[in-house]
């Protein structure tokens, strides 16, 4: 599958585990991304329709609403044109059939597991970028 251009891509992240958030931005910052973060799920919605990320990385795990509880939230047409739902990543350190049998219940478009290495990590998100940008045609082409 060929490779996303990366410039001027915008990816949110969800995750309360700051650690990691900050490592994951400075990561995907260094690959040429625009990135905006969270801490909670609260407001979520609100950055979602302001920034316009391209993909939402969420962290599955979180205080108060589990990611797999803030997916459907983004997610099956809760955006009104011209903005259609973000494809959103749900990211964890669970094991691998848990996080992708969560994913699909959950209606998330992907999963990202945690703890890969950042050229592994950075491929996957790449894929995403290709993915999304195939559905937001089709959707497009449906719609238009």
């Amino acid at each position: 599958m060929p490779r996303a251009p990366v410039v001027g891509k915008k990816v949110l992240i969800v995750d309360d585990d700051e650690q990691h958030l900050r490592m994951t931005e400075r990561l995907l910052r260094s690959a040429g991304y625009d990135v905006v973060t969270r801490t909670g799920v609260l407001g979520t919605s609100f950055v979602v329709t302001s920034e316009r990320p391209d993909v939402v990385l969420v962290d599955l795990n979180m205080p108060m609403v589990n990611g797999d509880r803030l997916v459907p939230l983004m997610t099956r047409g809760r955006f009104e044109p011209p903005y259609i739902s973000p494809y959103v990543v749900l990211h964890s350190g669970v094991e691998a059939n848990e996080l992708e049998r969560r994913a699909r219940e959950c209606g998330a478009d992907a999963c990202i597991p945690k703890g890969l290495a950042p050229k592994q990590f950075l491929a996957l998100l790449a894929d995403c970028l290709v993915k999304a940008a195939a559905a937001l045609e089709l959707r497009e082409g449906r719609d238009g």
